[in-house]
This record gives C-alpha cells, sequence and structure tokens, in this order.
C-alpha cells in the first residue's frame, strides 16, 4: 500500500471484513474470512481512474516452482477484476512469493493465465508495469 500512495496513488485502502474463528476445545484451529468482498485495495489512480487490486501470497510449490494458479482465486474475485477493467478501470493482482528474498508482481488484469495453466514467476517477471507508475527493467 505504501508503494501505491509513493507512486502517487490516493485514498489507499485495505479493504477488510474482519475474520471468524474456527476453534476446537477453546484453541483456535483455523480462521476464514467473514464475507466476501471485492478484493484486497482499492484507491484512486492517475487522472482519477479506479484502481482495484487482490494480492496473493503463495509459496513456491514442493518442487520449487513459483507459479500462480487460477485456482488461487475465487470466481467473486475474477469476476470483479473483469468488470473493473471492463468500466475502464485498472485491475491487478499483486502477487508476492516466500522465496528469500521475497519477490513481488503487479501483473495488470487480465493476466496471461486460464483454467489449467499457471503463470511462473518467470513469465510474470516480463509482464509490462508502466500502468502502475514505473518501469520494469525486465520488459523492452
Amino acid at each position: 500500500m505504501e508503494l501505491m500512495k509513493d507512486l502517487g496513488y490516493r485514498c489507499v485502502e485495505k479493504i477488510e471484513t474482519g475474520m471468524t474463528l474456527n476453534r476446537q476445545g477453546g484453541e483456535i484451529v483455523g480462521a476464514f474470512p467473514s464475507a466476501k468482498v471485492s478484493g484486497d485495495i482499492r484507491a484512486i489512480g492517475p487522472k482519477g481512474v479506479t484502481v482495484h487490486c487482490e494480492c496473493k501470497y503463495r509459496p513456491e510449490k514442493e518442487d520449487g516452482r513459483l507459479v500462480l494458479q487460477w485456482s488461487d482465486f475465487e470466481t467473486h474475485q475474477i469476476e470483479h477484476l473483469e468488470a473493473v477493467t471492463e468500466a475502464g478501470g485498472l485491475a491487478f493482482v499483486s502477487w508476492v512469493t516466500s522465496l528469500y528474498p521475497a519477490r513481488l508482481f503487479w501483473l495488470l488484469w487480465p493476466i496471461p493465465m486460464r483454467k489449467g495453466r499457471a503463470l511462473t514467476a518467470a513469465e510474470a517477471a516480463h509482464i509490462r508495469m508502466e500502468h502502475f507508475g514505473f518501469h520494469n527493467p525486465n520488459t523492452k
């Protein structure tokens, strides 16, 4: 969120619903969001455009691959990313990996991924990011 503010985005806010806790014998054994929300962060971008961000933290797989999969998204998340884009807003996915040092990818929606096909970290590194106010040195 601070990076977005530093890049000139305004009204940057995290969307929260609170968490519902699962307990067994008084011990917390799990938690899940209390309600579905449109995304994780919303803001106003350059020239007043609506900005929507869906954040994903995905650690590397057991085989060492860094991938973001279609199944990492809930249906309502995909629907909202698409609705924002269709309305002329900026929708993107912020993907954080667990590999040390952690990597952050800002991926403009739609991303080159679909059911049955994952996006690799190598592919994500080549997605253009000028829409966010900076240039990805991995692209020309």
